[in-house]
């Protein structure tokens, strides 16, 4: 029975895809779109076999199955269904906003998508893979997001797009589960779709709408990432306005890290990087992974970050290396690694060489991955996170490097 619901959906999505304004709006033909969408929905199914089948189902497991708890709770008692999402049931109440432990707000995150799961399980009957389906219906529109943008940014490049926004392996892979890694990334790419349009093109109530939407997700389950995503919003808005690039991006980091240094001295009870070295802290009270990575415990000083951000960096944006393989399962993530540094190394050589302006949404992709894959190597000690936790990013990345290798290969005839 689950099989014929699968293909019924399925049938459903494909036959459904093109008649969406938003995506008749990003110029594929039609094959394309249910081509590509055929791929993220094999991408979750592969992903959810894989975990169930060698890892027990882990957090994606989990998550189903908390999914039916929530769902038989909405049939007996929806009240309590609905005001779970605002009781705490903690002590200290609702806490701190980036507490990992013991916190209203780091629940949240589980709630929501559990919530989420139990909504869909009216129609999925509690599937795993029907779930996966569903969510994977709601998390391509990031990727035609994301597409919509550099479509914009990068106007002669379409298959180069194609490969960047759906078909980075480790990205495709990661944001095409049943978790919250799915809606995270559909939030930020509507965010960055919003976020564009509204400065590069008119005012509109349905960008704003998109704005609003994808920043409360983004609170819900990853509020560092909105947090992340503040700066490069506002000096993608300089920029448009003033015409200066590269200037506004470093007045408004520069003035970012002005104001945590200030709140530092003026008020060190308030000390933002104790949110840092908390996160790192409630990651070391985990059960010891497979892929743990020895790292130093981060002080909230900026002597202390500043002296661990080149391990960070290494962390976050070179490892795992193929050579250190505590499981098989890295090989793969380790040898696509591997192709990216030389993709990005051979793009900021050519950059160097031929500069040329870059666009304003490229810094805003480049300042924002920087930051979270620095925040990432700051907190996270084992490979295995690491890679899940980069590679919804990526794309902000790779696409601009390899735009810029492409462009030369044009100029130069090669």
């Amino acid at each position: 029975m689950y099989y014929l619901l699968f293909i019924a959906y399925l049938v459903l999505f494909c036959a459904g895809l093109n008649r969406i304004g938003f995506v008749k709006n990003t110029g594929l033909d039609k094959r394309t779109v249910i081509l590509l969408f055929l791929v993220k929905v094999a991408a979750g199914l592969c992903m959810g076999w894989i975990t169930l089948t060698y890892f027990g189902g882990g957090d994606y497991g989990s998550a189903n199955m908390y999914g039916r708890l929530e769902h038989k709770l909405l049939l007996d008692d929806p009240n309590k269904f609905f005001r779970e999402l605002f009781d705490a049931e903690y002590s200290q109440g609702y806490g701190g906003m980036f507490d990992s432990v013991n916190s209203f707000w780091h629940d949240l995150a589980g709630n929501c998508i559990y919530k989420l799961l139990a909504i869909f399980n009216f129609l999925s009957r509690g599937n795993f893979y029907i779930n996966t389906l569903f969510l994977n219906f709601i998390g391509f529109f990031g990727h035609l997001a994301l597409f919509r943008v550099f479509n914009d940014v990068y106007k002669d490049k379409k298959w180069l797009l194609l490969a960047g926004c759906f078909l980075i392996p480790s990205t495709l892979y990661f944001s095409s589960g049943l978790h919250k890694d799915n809606l995270a990334f559909t939030a930020v790419c509507i965010f960055s779709y919003a976020i564009y349009f509204l400065i590069s093109r008119s005012f509109s109530f349905r960008k704003v709408l998109l704005l609003i939407v994808s920043s409360a997700v983004l609170l819900l389950i990853k509020n560092y990432v909105l947090i992340a995503l503040i700066p490069p919003a506002i000096a993608l808005y300089v920029a448009g306005k003033t015409g200066k690039t590269w200037l506004s991006f470093l007045s408004v980091y520069g003035l970012s890290l002005l104001l945590i240094f200030c709140s530092i001295k003026l008020s060190p009870s308030r000390n933002p990087l104790h949110t840092i070295t908390q996160k790192q802290q409630d990651f070391f009270k985990l059960e010891t992974a497979r892929t743990q990575v020895n790292m130093d415990t981060l002080q909230p000083t900026i002597g202390s970050f500043a002296s661990n951000i080149p391990s960070a960096i290494e962390r976050a944006y070179l490892r795992p290396y193929v050579w250190e393989q505590p499981t098989r399962y890295l090989l793969i993530p380790a040898l696509e690694i591997v192709i990216y540094i030389i993709i990005l190394a051979l793009a900021f050589f050519l950059q160097v060489r031929n500069y040329s302006k870059p666009p304003p949404f490229v810094l805003f992709g480049i300042f924002f991955s920087a930051t979270i894959f620095l925040f990432i190597g700051f907190v996270v000690p084992n490979f295995g996170s690491i890679v899940r936790y980069r590679s919804l990013y990526l794309p902000f990345l790779l696409i601009p490097a390899l735009a810029g290798v492409l462009n030369h290969i044009k100029k130069y005839n090669m």
